[in-house]
């Protein structure tokens, strides 16, 4: 059978046609450089490379769409508890995880979290138990209502000391989160906004 296929399986065959556009692009490219401007070849290649650099722009987008839906779904799936329909919105990203501090103003109390940004709302969730278990997810802030704040170093909140820490003020309540470090911080409440202007 492989030898028959001339030793590639069959998905190495069935990308080969995804893979001829951007050599195409390469193609026509490299012809303008060799073909005078005032040869009558040269507006014909000038649109094959405009109608090729679109096609591979339109792959592009359409593999980054894919690859979006995936990783929600994927986020979707490792949560339980109360949590949003995420696989809802074809439009939906995700644009970081990872874990940070959350104070806990009912309990007075730091608790280490699992956090999920999506394009549209900040998922906090509960660290896992084990490598198998899932996330179950503590709370959610929309983004479009929601506002970061900076906190500086030494400062108070509700009488938590801070340290590489940022609140998220939304309509009903004030959340104090708490990094590992000040590029943690700076880069976590950079994607927040980065991610609120995304459905803008």
């Amino acid at each position: 059978y492989e030898r028959d296929l001339g030793q590639k399986d069959l998905n190495a065959h069935l990308i080969l046609p995804i893979q001829r556009p951007p050599r195409y692009v390469l193609l026509f490219k490299e012809m303008l450089r060799f073909t005078k401007p005032t040869h009558p070849d040269r507006p014909a290649q000038q649109r094959m490379l405009a109608l090729y650099e679109t096609v591979c722009t339109e792959m592009n987008e359409q593999k980054r769409s894919r690859d979006q839906v995936a990783e929600v779904k994927r986020v979707y799936d490792i949560l339980e508890g109360s949590k949003p329909k995420l696989t809802d919105d074809p439009n939906r990203a995700l644009f970081g995880e990872g874990t940070f501090t959350h104070f806990e103003e009912e309990n007075d109390a730091l608790k280490k979290r699992h956090y999920y940004l999506m394009s549209d709302i900040l998922i906090v969730a509960e660290t896992k138990k084990s490598p198998t278990s899932k996330h179950r997810m503590r709370f959610g802030i929309a983004l479009d209502t929601a506002r970061v704040e900076l906190k500086a170093d030494g400062s108070y909140f509700l009488g938590q000391e801070c340290l590489y820490a940022f609140i998220v003020h939304s309509p009903t309540k004030s959340h104090l989160f708490l990094c590992e470090t000040a590029d943690e911080k700076t880069q976590l409440c950079a994607a927040i906004e980065k991610a609120k202007q995304h459905r803008k």
